[in-house]
């Protein structure tokens, strides 16, 4: 979670159970049981990652924002314009995490790029989408 990686609740269980194996415990009952008692035990509850905050370069967004402010400087909301894509994806990193209950928001990943893409495109004032 300190890397921004999604983790599930399979993965939990996969991982106690290679602990309990390292450990030398036979008895270890790494069920869906064990996932609620743990979670509840800890604070921890399923949360849907959202966005791509974690991708984000935000060093290099406030250096071009000036140069950015400089050659819009006298365009009209039609001359301004947006484009972003959507896709659908089918090599994808797990939706939701386990987190703390005092987390509100996951910073996610960029997704895997094996997509059929759509371009969306408006100007400022609307008139052109």
């Amino acid at each position: 979670r300190a890397e921004n990686v999604p983790m599930s609740g399979s993965m939990l269980m996969c991982k106690a159970k290679w602990y309990c194996e390292k450990l030398g415990i036979t008895d270890s009952n790494c069920s869906l049981g064990f996932l609620d008692r743990w979670k509840t035990r800890h604070c921890v509850s399923d949360k849907s990652v959202t966005g791509e905050k974690a991708s984000a370069d935000f060093l290099s967004a406030e250096k071009f924002l000036p140069i950015f402010s400089k050659e819009t400087e006298g365009l009209l909301p039609c001359q301004i314009f947006n484009a972003d894509e959507t896709g659908l994806y089918w090599l994808l990193m797990p939706t939701n995490s386990l987190v703390h209950e005092k987390e509100t928001q996951i910073p996610g990943h960029k997704t895997a790029k094996q997509r059929v893409t759509i371009l969306g495109c408006s100007n400022a004032s609307g008139k052109f989408s």
